[in-house]
């Protein structure tokens, strides 16, 4: 039996912005698969421009992005949806839907905008629901919960599309500590689970801890890429967020945690 190789995302001299400005100018990157890469620089850096042209959300004005080689933008949208999800900063959703109904949207790329749900579908509803911490509230309107329940709801979307790859933009925002915990380590599961994660993180900490590849960006360019271990030191900390750090050891994980000084 033949195991087919995880795909790859890629993009290639991208250049793309808002309203004719350039955010990213001759960017070229590649996610490794099955790891979980941290995208990390200063608000602004062009971080989530990057995240959103490689989720076939924002085409670049030159370059290109690929998926295993084909141009992401030339590919059929339940095609690339079928491989590919994408958790924005700050997502919207229409009123008068339940939370059932909103996580349901994950399965559009097996049923279709008008699709019927099978039992596969309800069921990856519900487990996504369920491994979210959210399987008590899917019959609640989802516009009345608070920004942290949505934000949960949001992310189970994303794991009922049962993508192999997942992009999400801020996955802890609106997130007390616990929460943020809890969807860190749900993140390192499904990446147990053979998922291939890129994710826009605003705390080094977190990047450090659970994050096997490092992107690190300023000024719309890619600073410095590789093995976290090897490319979060003092020095790339203080390149780009202009702080000091100290590296203080991780007593469960043994790895070394930057902590930012100023």
């Amino acid at each position: 039996m033949t195991t087919r190789a995880p795909a790859t995302l890629a993009g290639h001299d991208i250049t793309a912005g808002y309203g004719g400005v350039p955010v990213l100018s001759g960017v070229s990157v590649s996610i490794p698969p099955g790891r979980i890469t941290a995208l990390i620089g200063p608000n602004g850096c062009g971080k989530s421009t990057l995240l959103r042209v490689l989720a076939r959300q924002l085409p670049p004005s030159c370059g290109v992005a690929t998926l295993d080689g084909a141009d992401c933008y030339g590919l059929a949208p339940r095609t690339f949806a079928a491989q590919v999800s994408f958790l924005p900063q700050q997502p919207t959703a229409p009123d008068g839907l339940t939370v059932r109904e909103l996580i349901s949207f994950g399965r559009y790329p097996y049923t279709g905008v008008l699709g019927t749900l099978t039992p596969r579908d309800i069921e990856a509803v519900e487990q996504a629901a369920e491994r979210t911490g959210i399987a008590d509230l899917l019959e609640r309107d989802a516009l009345a919960l608070s920004g942290g329940q949505r934000q949960r709801v949001w992310i189970a979307m994303a794991i009922a599309q049962d993508s192999e790859i997942l992009l999400l933009d801020e996955p802890t925002s609106f997130l007390d500590p616990a929460h943020q915990l809890a969807v860190m380590r749900l993140i390192t599961q499904l990446h147990r689970d053979g998922k291939t994660i890129a994710m826009v993180l605003h705390d080094m900490t977190q990047a450090a801890r659970f994050a096997d590849h490092l992107i690190a960006m300023s000024d719309g360019e890619i600073i410095a890429t590789g093995p976290v271990d090897k490319q979060l030191t003092p020095e790339l900390v203080r390149r780009v967020f202009a702080v000091g750090c100290l590296m203080v050891n991780d007593p469960e994980t043994g790895r070394a945690l930057p902590v930012p000084f100023d």
